[in-house]
């Protein structure tokens, strides 16, 4: 596996807005590499 400087793994995102909740991202993995 490449030696990543920045590794994330189940990257959520939720917003709750008056009309209900917004799951804008849900369980999204990447990696970011040096350069």
């Amino acid at each position: 596996m490449p030696d990543f400087i920045l590794d994330v793994q189940g990257l959520e995102t939720v917003f709750k807005t008056p009309d209900g909740t917004v799951h804008a991202v849900n369980g999204v993995n990447f990696g970011l590499k040096e350069g």
